[in-house]
């Protein structure tokens, strides 16, 4: 069985995705669900790409606050 990366690239194309079959429903009903569906999918891009950001820069924090322990431990 393939395991899904659950990321924000994922995300986007699954919401990309919805809206392309938004557009060539229709349907009304199945286009307004599709779209809503497609919002969802890109919130959940948006807020996968935040925590990844925010994390990137936590450790980045911490990478730079350790070096610079390290360097006043050395002098």
């Amino acid at each position: 069985m393939r395991e899904v990366m659950m990321n924000h690239p994922y995300f986007r194309q699954q919401a990309d995705r919805c809206r392309h079959l938004a557009h060539h429903s229709t349907d009304p009903a199945t286009r307004v669900d599709l779209l809503r569906m497609g919002d969802e999918f890109q919130m959940m891009a948006d807020e996968i790409e935040n925590d990844e950001i925010i994390f990137a820069e936590r450790k980045k924090k911490e990478h730079d606050s350790s070096r610079d322990s390290q360097r006043r431990n050395a002098g």
